[in-house]
């Protein structure tokens, strides 16, 4: 699985990464397993999603 942050949401991500660390040594490291944990369950129900098609506005 690949993937990737948005440069700006990346350095906001590695912030409060930071800012969790400095409140308690090792915090900032869950925090960071629990996003990409997250991001795993998400990419993983992508296959449990029904699939549709976009039908553009004004098209019948």
């Amino acid at each position: 699985m690949n993937f990737y942050f948005h440069p700006e949401a990346e350095q906001e991500l590695l912030q409060v990464v930071s800012y969790y660390e400095n409140c308690r040594p090792g915090l900032g490291i869950e925090f960071s397993h629990e996003v990409y944990l997250a991001i795993i369950r998400i990419y993983n129900s992508l296959n449990h999603m029904p699939s549709f098609q976009l039908i553009p506005v004004g098209v019948s």
